[in-house]
């Protein structure tokens, strides 16, 4: 037969025999009047190889037999080399069980190896049937592209369009698929992996091509900046951009051509045109693989994280050189504070935090509590403020003696969190009966800073110098001081606050939410997408309905939480290889590594684990009793510093390689090691991943994760890098309320996940060994399958947690939602507010 198809709904997958001979692949649009061709792959069978001399090159042809009936169609087709290299591919096709979807059972073989190729990866791809320029087109890929990546960092995924290819690792995305939108024709083609068993024996953190049979996982992506060609490849490649080795532009992964060496996997395509907009077509297609996911909500004891949670807060706040607050970050596992920066928002949640352990202190009658929250609140409101109107934001209490403020400008951003705090504490006190007027007179003068210095068109300035100017032009943080500027409002009654919010919330839902514009949302990235723009734009227009009761602000706040949410992992590829490493933060030699003893001890042996395995290092091993004369390590001997300096590198692939340390192992004569968890200094190192303590740690090559279900809840940080941390935690209080307010039980889903999936990472049942269970790590590198902690709290992790618990509480009467959902539809609603359609249920 010359055609043989597959519908689904209006669609039809069509299989057409070519003269020439063989099948090309058509995807068509069919009604009774016309037949339209969308997409097509002229050579469907395809995979990209690597050749005996190490180079890249492709093979593609069409399929060659096509059997079947209307319900399931087989494809066969092989690719041979002139050496005799075949390898056969099988395509099993079905329809999806919604209208517009089809599956594809891919089946991949080396039937024979002929000395020409040693690695090869298959190739299915789609590609617009009209053609035209990549930035014609409207692209989603889950944490990773949105739109047209504009205002992305320089080397993230997709920010250069220049380039030819734009893959990434599935492992990158939040769910593992790519969407691409033509905006002249409206229709959306997406393509998925489903079932995913996303893992690898190999090392995924180096940059060398990889032929290895244990690989498995894929990579997204598409060919081409003119006619682009949505494509999976198995096993996957990254470029031209990668997150491995920023140096070069490709990382490769192939299987090895061996005859009976075979893989398979199985993609879901979605087509679809009703949605109005790239915005509505990403929420679709993100819900609909997150429901051929469906991530379990794993629950834990919400009574206990909380607890935890305030106990932590207890433990930590204490006098610091006269000064009382929380530290700025603490080690993990052992829960040492490595850090004393204060810091009113943001990563410190100074403020905020001063507020949780308020409320905690009243409702339940402790005293010390209430003490030390109201100590902290006092200590910013009396030193913090210059006399332009604008508070500093980071204090040092053991910096030059005394303690002195370091920063000599301050971010929207971080004022607006701090200043949020302080008045919620203001307000909380004021309900005891006690009137604080200085915390009032303290956060209303920020507010009237902010009403006197907002633009003209109502936006704010991303940074100010501590003169109250603008030192930074961007805009895309205006949403930011909203949410302060209503509770303002409402504490003084000064319409100025609120004729200022409502200024804001203009510019923000014109060029945040109506521009799809999300960028900027954390200080420490400068403007670029990120999942913190969208979060506290949902802050912004939701207090802004709240205060105005304007359907408006609603739909702008369904419409950030629709984009923030897709940073959020709702699928679990495991995390089953661990350590952890030092790395140097530059290529320049020499560089060193100490650690120190603590005490002479007699070692007798010193073993180094470096990275990666095939480099060749030259080096030295030199120890001292006192850090100033140095001898080399010949055997045992008596010391109480052992340094290694690394002078020489080479046979590496890499680029301008730094040096890395697994493990540096310093053993005494009963066999321990000694170097365990003592301090370890180096000559630099490349940010908090690779702290020079990570090499002494214990964590080696074969170290293994301790938390499997870690990934499911945690989110993508920012466009350019794959750290992810459990922040959205945050906005589980907003997705429950969205979720009254549309009746839409996919954000109770989301909402349950960010509750307990994420506090998950504390050490609520004990397993973990942390020195406080309330203890949990921001964030890790998790895209290569080895887990790279950072081993760090920072007091803005415990706020996170608290924060919508006590929301919910004083909302609905009780922070536990299973709890709620067995309240009427009509109670909760009530309870909720004002909505979009929550009428009673019938």
């Amino acid at each position: 037969m010359n055609r043989m198809n597959l519908t689904s709904g209006e669609y039809v997958l069509t299989f057409v025999k070519k003269s020439s001979g063989g099948y090309e692949l058509e995807l068509e649009q069919v009604s009774k009047e016309t037949r339209q061709l969308l997409f097509r792959q002229r050579l469907p069978v395809a995979a990209m190889l690597k050749n005996e001399a190490g180079e890249p090159s492709e093979l593609a042809g069409t399929y060659r037999d096509c059997v079947g009936d209307e319900s399931r169609l087989l494809l066969t087709g092989e690719l041979r080399t002139e050496a005799g290299t075949m390898i056969r591919i099988e395509d099993t096709f079905e329809a999806g069980e919604e209208d517009g979807t089809f599956v594809c059972e891919r089946q991949v073989t080396v039937v024979a190896a002929g000395g020409d190729i040693e690695g090869f990866s298959s190739r299915f791809g789609m590609e617009p049937e009209r053609g035209g320029a990549l930035a014609e087109y409207e692209m989603f890929a889950p944490g990773v592209w949105y739109v047209r990546n504009e205002n992305t960092v320089q080397d993230a995924i997709a920010s250069d369009y220049t380039h030819h290819f734009f893959y990434m690792r599935e492992m990158r995305l939040a769910l593992p698929f790519l969407m691409m939108r033509d905006p002249k024709t409206g229709y959306t083609l997406s393509l998925g992996r489903m079932d995913a068993d996303s893992r690898s024996d190999a090392d995924e953190t180096c940059s060398k091509w990889l032929v290895d049979e244990s690989i498995r996982y894929g990579s997204l992506g598409i060919c081409g900046n003119t006619a682009p060609r949505l494509d999976y490849l198995y096993p996957g490649w990254e470029g031209e951009v990668n997150y491995i080795d920023r140096s070069e532009p490709w990382v490769r992964r192939s299987h090895p051509v061996r005859p009976g060496v075979s893989h398979s996997y199985r993609l879901l395509l979605r087509l679809e045109r009703e949605s109005a907009g790239f915005e509505e077509a990403m929420s679709k297609t993100w819900r609909f693989y997150f429901g051929k996911y469906n991530p379990e909500v794993k629950r834990i004891d919400v009574a206990k994280f909380y607890g935890d949670a305030i106990g932590l807060l207890d433990v930590y706040c204490r006098d610091y050189n006269g000064v009382v607050g929380l530290p700025f970050k603490a080690q993990l596992p052992d829960g040492k504070v490595t850090g004393h920066a204060m810091v009113m928002g943001f990563v410190g949640q100074q403020l905020p935090a001063a507020y949780q352990m308020l409320r905690h202190g009243y409702r339940n009658g402790n005293e010390e509590l209430i003490r030390k929250g109201c100590a902290m609140v006092d200590f910013w409101v009396q030193r913090s403020m210059t006399p332009a109107g604008v508070p500093k934001t980071w204090y040092e209490p053991y910096f030059e003696g005394t303690g002195i403020f370091t920063n000599s400008f301050v971010d929207l951003r971080t004022m607006a969190d701090g200043m949020e705090g302080a008045l919620d504490a203001y307000l909380l006190l004021k309900k005891q009966g006690e009137e604080r007027v200085d915390w009032l007179h303290y956060v209303a003068t920020f507010g009237d800073w902010l009403a006197k210095c907002q633009n003209g068109d109502g936006s704010f300035c991303r940074i100010y110098d501590l003169e109250g100017q603008p030192t930074h032009p961007g805009t895309a943080n205006t949403s930011n001081p909203v949410r302060f500027l209503l509770r303002l409002h409402e504490a003084t009654g000064e319409q100025r606050y609120f004729a200022a919010a409502v200024r804001a919330g203009e510019y923000a839902y014109e060029h945040t939410y109506k521009r799809f514009r999300y960028v900027g949302g954390t200080s420490d990235n400068d403007n670029t997408i990120d999942k913190e723009a969208g979060a506290m734009a949902m802050n912004a227009f939701l207090a802004l309905h709240d205060h105005t009761g304007d359907s408006k602000w609603l739909k702008a706040f369904q419409g950030a939480a629709d984009f923030t949410e897709t940073w959020m992992f709702a699928w679990d590829y495991g995390l089953e290889n661990g350590g952890t490493r030092w790395e140097a933060g530059e290529s320049q030699l020499p560089q060193w590594l100490m650690v120190d003893l603590e005490r002479s001890q007699s070692i007798q042996t010193i073993d180094i684990s470096f990275y990666p395995d095939d480099m060749a290092y030259e080096y030295r091993i030199e120890t001292s009793l006192d850090e100033e004369h140095w001898n080399p390590f010949e055997g045992s001997c008596s010391t109480r510093y052992v340094k290694v300096t690394v002078v020489g590198m080479k046979g590496s692939a890499e680029s301008g390689p730094r040096v890395s340390i697994r493990d540096l192992i310093v053993s005494g004569e009963n066999g321990e090691n000694m170097a365990l968890g003592k301090p370890t200094s180096a000559s630099s190192w490349r940010n908090e991943i690779y702290r020079p303590d990570k090499a002494t740690d214990g964590r080696g090559a074969n170290f293994r994760s301790p938390v499997p279900d870690r990934l499911v809840g945690r989110s993508l940080v920012a466009t350019g890098h794959s750290y992810a941390d459990m922040y959205l935690t945050y906005q589980t209080a907003q997705y429950y309320r969205l979720y009254l307010f549309t009746r839409d039980e996919h954000y109770l889903h989301v909402a349950l996940l960010l509750k307990h999936n994420v506090n998950r990472l504390t050490d609520w049942d004990g397993t973990k060994g942390y020195a406080y269970p309330g203890l949990i790590e921001e964030g890790g590198r998790v895209s290569e399958f080895v887990y790279g902690p950072i081993d760090v709290w920072l007091t803005w992790c415990t706020v996170a947690q608290l924060e919508p618990l006590s929301q919910l509480e004083d909302r609905f009467g009780s922070s536990s939602i299973d709890a709620l959902e067995k309240l009427s539809w009509e109670e909760r609603v009530t309870r909720n507010g004002n909505s979009l359609n929550n009428q009673p249920e019938s």
